[in-house]
């Protein structure tokens, strides 16, 4: 016997759904009711696993996060310059695949959930190698996710916009721009911290 759509409907399979309907046509086309038409469901049935869209729009953002985390059980293997490069390439990466997670961690609510929290946190203590205190060290973690979230924009505004035809074409080598900047901003911090540059 196949089972009912109720049967069916969790909340990973929600969020599965949500996810897929935001990389397809942009978070700003996400809707309880082209969700429950895409999982087959009445839309009133969604609000037994969700309460309302800001939540599942959270749910979404940690879900496709997670396969993007940064490697937090591994904290002693990293210089603070590797942790840098770590965060920016999967970040990176993450924008890539989901376009909509620039303006998910654009609002605070998402970007300082606990899985994000924990992943400043990693970034900033490996920044504290430099001989900064902590705050100091969580102001430079913020500035590269800043760097990464501002140029990312650039990469993804048509997809965010659903434009079509694209609006503008993304300027070619945004991910060599995206390391120069970075490369900058290590050679800053080495300079204000008082530990090692390991510049190569």
């Amino acid at each position: 016997m196949t089972p009912s759509p109720r049967a069916r409907l969790t909340m990973p399979a929600i969020v599965d759904a949500a996810i897929a309907l935001a990389d397809e046509d942009g978070i700003g086309a996400l809707s309880m009711r082209k969700l429950a038409d895409r999982l087959g469901a009445g839309t009133m049935s969604l609000y037994r696993h969700v309460a309302d869209k800001d939540q599942l729009i959270g749910a979404m953002a940690d879900v496709a996060g997670a396969a993007f985390a940064y490697p937090l059980d591994d904290a002693g293997l990293w210089t603070w310059r590797e942790r840098v490069r770590i965060a920016v390439d999967r970040d990176w990466a993450l924008f890539e695949r989901h376009p909509w997670m620039v303006l998910a961690y654009a609002a605070p609510r998402y970007t300082l959930s606990a899985t994000s929290r924990a992943s400043l946190a990693w970034l900033a203590d490996g920044l504290t190698d430099l001989g900064v205190d902590h705050d100091e060290a969580t102001t430079m973690a913020l500035s590269v996710w800043d760097l990464t979230n501002g140029v990312a924009l650039m990469l993804t505004t048509d997809r965010l916009l659903n434009a079509d035809p694209p609006l503008t074409s993304a300027p070619e080598g945004l991910k060599e721009r995206l390391d120069a900047g970075v490369e900058s901003l290590c050679l800053g911090f080495a300079a204000r911290g008082a530990g090692p540059s390991q510049v190569e």
